[in-house]
């Protein structure tokens, strides 16, 4: 019995790098609903203290002494994203078939008991190298 989790990391930071690449390797910070707070942060932004629910007012000095990039969220991307994230999932693994035992995470993760077909060899942290 194999068990696996698969995990895009800060998903919806993610999300917003794939369709703008200047994106990388900066901090960046998507807000909440009417922009008010932060929601998902980069790792760039977790290292300069910014948290999970931060309102926006009380980090406008921050953001401006250390360029961080908001984003307002877009709901309807990451969503999209994620059913592609769960196709490939699908296609690349016997995971669509281990219901029940398989189950969908947060957006961006999903795990369970599968039989991935990828050679533990030849992939590592951070690459997806279907067979």
């Amino acid at each position: 019995m194999s068990w696996a989790i698969v995990d895009i990391a800060n998903f919806y930071v993610s999300a917003e790098r794939l369709f703008d690449p200047a994106l990388r390797d900066v901090p960046v910070i998507v807000l909440s609903n009417n922009d008010g707070c932060a929601i998902a942060r980069s790792e760039e932004a977790k290292a300069l203290h910014v948290r999970m629910g931060d309102p926006v007012f009380k980090m406008r000095d921050r953001i401006k002494r250390h360029g961080i990039q908001l984003r307002s969220s877009n709901y309807e991307l990451y969503a999209d994203l994620n059913r592609r994230f769960n196709a490939v999932i699908a296609d690349h693994s016997d995971m669509a078939q281990s219901a029940p035992s398989c189950d969908f995470g947060q957006v961006g993760e999903r795990f369970g008991n599968v039989a991935f077909g990828i050679d533990d060899g030849n992939h590592r942290r951070g690459q997806f190298a279907p067979s």
